[in-house]
């Protein structure tokens, strides 16, 4: 049935749809205009002979629900800055393209709609739910600068929405209420730059498994007050969170939540000011990571457990301390080495090889303060960090061996000179000569003891004692340089117990570092 104008802005629209040009009523006293006409128009083009630009209306006070439940319209429809007195319904509708630019509605309804061209909301004001449900649009989805307030509950539920262009929920958007797109598919750009998303608490935006086939843009001057989902979400280009602010209003709550999140390009963390809340990346994985120190959040608020990267990019900071404090803001009580072990690869793919030593080392020292080692465990490794920083620095035990020999040098020079030191040979300390029963010997020496007022007496061809040689030589199990051999403290008189014992432990000591050094340069000591 034919529905005929009842006004000057009914006319004027039936007039410029026919033409089509733009009915623009904005200025006319009367502006109303009858959704049951505007449904004849959109619904029934040839029988009101709307040509093929389709409806374009401007400025309306739309009367009665605009009703296209189970429909198709055949015309594209653009109906801007109008005023609907009640929710749009687009459910389970075929469309052209469709816009509501500047317009006022109490809600739209339109799960499962399909659209053959782009549906726009630009600067929209939506009090209540827009629901797009399982709808498929073949172009672009726009919300530019548009406000939506349903606080409590879904301002934007778009949940298993196909785009296949991009969707613009950006430049000036505003939403109380949360935000969804939950298992949408994504042809191009999802860009939410300059918006803001409110659920203080609660949601704010969930991206949970949405697939993009390029870039999401969180940033220049995003905010969400609210957690920020993209469990499960799969970008094929990058996520940039540049400039951005997250606020969970409370820093126990979530405020960016990334588990299982699949970047597959750039992911930049660089941040207007810290997040308040708890950032988890937990078992994420991104191929480029750019960040900066002020971006992360309050020590305990940050899961970086299976956080997974290909290598750190643009100015992201690459030094050790940098980035053991990083970790160090992790939010687990127990051991976790994947994070460690994560850094310590790229470091050195990246050529950072002292910075991944010292990330490989804060990892055992994490494992000792928050691991469950037995207590003989955590001797042996609180021994190997002192000496060889558990493998990862194998020449410290070279400075301690160093130490070594020079202190048992000046120990066995005081024996030495003391007369605590003799021939361990039996042709010697046994001869008549060196136990001073004959004067004179042929072919024996006799050698000044500087503290000592008892000379010794040596055959010419005994070597004679050199107390750093000594010291050396029974110091390094494997060196023979004939003094250990040859000479050894005397376990008599009042020091002789201390110089013999001290041999004792110089050996041990040369036996336990030597072995250490020689595992920190080989494998047999897992460094990372």
């Amino acid at each position: 049935m034919t529905i005929e104008p009842e006004n000057e802005a009914e006319r004027l629209l039936l007039e410029k749809a026919q033409s089509g040009g733009r009915a623009d009523v904005s200025d006319l006293s009367d502006p109303t205009v009858r959704a049951a006409l505007l449904y004849g128009l959109c619904v029934h083009p040839d029988d009101h002979g709307v040509g093929p630009k389709g409806i374009k209306l401007r400025g309306a006070r739309v009367t009665g629900k605009l009703d296209f439940e189970g429909t198709t319209v055949v015309r594209p429809v653009w109906l801007w800055k109008c005023h609907f007195e009640a929710p749009i319904i687009l459910r389970d509708a075929r469309t052209r393209t469709v816009g509501f630019d500047g317009s006022t509605v109490p809600g739209i309804s339109a799960d499962r709609l399909r659209t053959e061209g782009m549906l726009s909301l630009r600067g929209v004001k939506i009090k209540g739910e827009v629901r797009l449900i399982g709808a498929n649009i073949n172009g672009n989805f726009t919300c530019s600068a548009a406000t939506l307030e349903n606080p409590g509950g879904n301002a934007l539920n778009a949940d298993g929405i196909t785009v296949t262009g991009d969707v613009f929920l950006d430049r000036g958007f505003a939403a109380k209420g949360e935000v969804r797109l939950i298992g949408s598919k994504i042809g191009g750009n999802l860009v939410c730059r300059e918006a803001t998303f409110n659920n203080t608490k609660k949601d704010a935006l969930s991206l949970d498994r949405v697939t993009v086939r390029e870039d999401i843009f969180l940033d220049e001057g995003f905010k969400a007050k609210g957690n920020v989902r993209l469990l499960g979400a799969r970008i094929e280009g990058g996520l940039s969170c540049d400039d951005a602010t997250f606020d969970a209003g409370s820093p126990d709550e979530d405020a960016f939540s990334a588990g299982r999140m699949n970047v597959q390009g750039l992911f930049e963390w660089r941040l207007e000011r810290a997040p308040v809340g708890v950032v988890s990346l937990d078992h994420a994985h991104v191929g480029r990571l750019v960040d900066d120190a002020r971006s992360w959040p309050a020590p305990g608020r940050l899961n970086l457990d299976g956080f997974t990267y290909d290598s750190l990019a643009g100015n992201a900071p690459v030094g050790w301390r940098e980035r053991r404090r990083w970790l160090e803001l992790q939010w687990h009580e127990d051991f976790r080495p994947q994070p460690y072990e994560q850094l310590v690869a790229v470091l050195r793919r990246m050529g950072h090889d002292r910075d991944a030593r010292q990330i490989a080392i804060a990892k055992q020292d994490a494992y000792l303060k928050k691991g469950d080692p037995s207590r003989r465990r955590r001797l042996w490794m609180g021994f190997l960090r002192i000496t060889i920083r558990y493998g990862n620095e194998p020449w410290r035990a070279l400075g301690y061996m160093a130490f070594a020999v020079y202190f048992a040098w000046m120990i066995f020079t005081n024996a030495y000179h003391y007369g605590f030191m003799h021939p361990s040979k039996e042709r010697v300390y046994l001869h008549d000569c060196y136990t001073g029963q004959m004067s004179r010997c042929k072919g024996w020496s006799t050698f000044d003891r500087r503290w000592s007022g008892d000379p010794i007496q040596l055959p010419a061809d005994y070597p004679e004692f050199n107390s750093f040689i000594y010291s050396v030589d029974t110091f390094l199990p494997i060196v023979d340089l004939h003094q250990e051999n040859y000479w050894l403290p005397r376990g008599d008189g009042d020091w002789g117990w201390f110089f013999r014992l001290y041999l004792w432990l110089h050996i041990v000591a040369g036996w336990v570092l030597t072995s250490v050094a020689v595992a920190g340069l080989t494998p047999l000591i897992k460094k990372d």
